[in-house]
């Protein structure tokens, strides 16, 4: 990653270039390779040099990319320059760019964890998933899912979180996107604990087992 990072820095150095997505691909480039803190000030720049152009989408993809990128699941704990981009993305993105849209409104779910209701976070999430799902984003409406589910948190909503984290799983399968499998299995697993029933416990095992996976494996997986 050092390598490609070098490369992008050389690119920045042009007089000619268009700045912005190469410093969205920059800093993707440096948390990959582990430089976090220069990573953040690369999209922190990217998305103020978007949100100044009236760039929406650009906007959109530095924010996400502050947290993993559009499937992300990653936002640290009172993050308010990135909740601030992401609430501007929002705002700014087309009706036409359904897919970035919803995985906008995921994140900003998360981002919100704390400072908003669950109701509006569970609102934001549930909004995100419809859309991705309207738009075939099926990637992007399993980061949904799992927003879905972290704001619907607690033991009262042990079926529901059971129920999207097997759509997440049946994504997984008929995308042959095995990776979902990391995704899934902690939500999964969240409501096949010792005091959830037996039929909850079979619903997790029925849903893995579509993509081979034992739910002995998740576990591993999930924890």
């Amino acid at each position: 990653f050092e390598a490609a990072a070098a490369h992008y820095a050389r690119a920045l150095s042009e007089p000619a270039v268009d700045r912005i997505p190469i410093l969205v691909e920059y800093g993707e480039t440096l948390q990959l390779g582990g430089d976090t803190a220069a990573a953040r000030v690369a999209l922190l720049d990217a998305a103020r040099a978007a949100a100044a152009a009236d760039r929406a989408n650009d906007l959109a993809q530095a924010a996400l990319a502050l947290g993993g990128g559009v499937a992300g699941f990653e936002v640290a704990a009172h993050d308010d320059e990135q909740t601030e981009l992401l609430r501007q993305a929002d705002r700014a993105l087309p009706v036409a760019e359904a897919g970035l849209r919803a995985a906008v409104r995921a994140r900003l779910s998360l981002a919100l964890a704390g400072t908003v209701s669950d109701t509006e976070r569970v609102r934001l999430a549930g909004d995100a998933v419809g859309i991705a799902r309207r738009a075939g984003a099926r990637e992007i409406e399993s980061a949904a899912l799992a927003a879905w589910c972290d704001a619907m948190a607690g033991p009262d909503h042990v079926r529901e979180r059971v129920g999207a984290a097997t759509r997440v799983i049946d994504l997984a399968a008929d995308s042959s996107a095995m990776g979902g499998v990391r995704d899934a299995a902690p939500l999964l697993l969240a409501g096949c604990g010792v005091e959830v029933d037996l039929a909850v416990e079979r619903e997790c095992g029925a849903a893995l087992a579509r993509l081979g996976v034992e739910l002995d494996q998740a576990r591993v997986v999930g924890g």
